[in-house]
């Protein structure tokens, strides 16, 4: 079980055509994320402490890290690279005060108790917002809790919804045995006798 040791979470995103566009695995493992990626982490939160590592492929960049730091007592930022450390983002977390008025407006419109049609979650709580840093725009995320449900919603900085996705429990079946051999052994599994 040593490639399970460290995962904290795993997440599938599907595009609206059932075609999987990222795969994202939370871990501790610093060894796997490239030197060059832990070097730009702390370059852009300088005297920042690496806690938890993504490992990720998305469809539209192949495989990225993102490094998640400790930027005060109480908050922490990411920065997301490819292997070389080619800079992609930064995300982190900012209260509703921190953001420009339109998406201030536009999150209070999704939510609203009488919110009706495409992107809204009438009654929904607030319980996270992100701002993510690419080199030429900005996007804010934002968690909103509805009856049980994670909804993610993503507008850019003009307040205009891009993205609006639900998170469902789901059943991720690793195999510890495979075709009769331990998973990353290569040798047959012992027989009961």
């Amino acid at each position: 079980m040593a490639a399970l040791e460290g995962v904290d979470d795993v997440e599938l995103s599907y595009c609206p055509r059932g075609k999987l566009v990222k795969v994202a695995v939370e871990h501790g493992d610093a060894a796997a994320v490239p030197e060059a990626v832990r070097a730009l982490a702390l370059e852009k939160f300088e005297g920042g402490t690496i806690v938890e590592f993504e490992s990720e492929w998305t469809a539209r960049h192949g495989r990225i890290f993102e490094v998640e730091v400790q930027v005060a007592e109480d908050r922490t930022c990411e920065v997301a690279a490819k292997p070389d450390g080619t800079f992609l983002y930064t995300e982190c977390p900012v209260t509703v005060e921190e953001i420009p008025q339109a998406v201030r407006s536009a999150i209070h419109a999704a939510i609203a108790a009488d919110a009706s049609g495409p992107g809204t979650v009438p009654g929904g709580e607030v319980d996270d917002i992100e701002k993510k840093e690419f080199r030429n725009r900005v996007m804010y995320a934002v968690e909103v809790e509805q009856g049980g449900r994670e909804h993610k919603l993503r507008f850019n900085a003009e307040g205009q919804l891009r993205v609006h996705t639900v998170s469902v429990p789901a059943e991720i079946q690793v195999p510890l045995v495979w075709r009769g051999r331990p998973v990353g052994t290569g040798r047959p599994v012992p027989s009961a006798e």
